[in-house]
């Protein structure tokens, strides 16, 4: 066997990384995904409402976290927990047509729909 010397192996990037260095790479990575921010927190929302309904409507369904979540929401909200449910809902449409939407149509919907 022939000996490895440390010459035979590739070099390694010895230059040491600087906090400002570290955080414009994350910040470049956060950045190329900052337009799918509004989808993935709309579809996130949309999940957590959907599995909360089942949780609330179906009790027998529920386990683990869930039924943890169900749990919390009955005792702190009772019926007014199936209102977080719908807001959760409401939340998630809007976060899919919130640039569709004018902001002043959206407190007319919003205030049409507390009246």
């Amino acid at each position: 066997m022939a000996k490895s010397n440390s010459k035979d192996k590739p070099p390694i990037d010895q230059a040491p990384h600087t906090v400002e260095q570290e955080s414009v790479a994350i910040l470049t990575i956060l950045g190329r995904f900052r337009r799918y921010g509004r989808d993935i927190g709309g579809v996130l929302s949309l999940a957590l409402a959907a599995m909360t309904l089942i949780g609330l409507l179906f009790p027998w369904l529920t386990g683990g976290l869930l039924a943890h979540w169900v749990r919390f929401l009955r005792l702190w909200f009772g019926w007014g927990s199936l209102w977080i449910a719908a807001g959760l809902i409401w939340m998630g449409i809007l976060l899919f047509y919130r640039e569709r939407i004018p902001a002043g149509r959206l407190w007319k919907k919003l205030l049409g729909w507390e009246a």
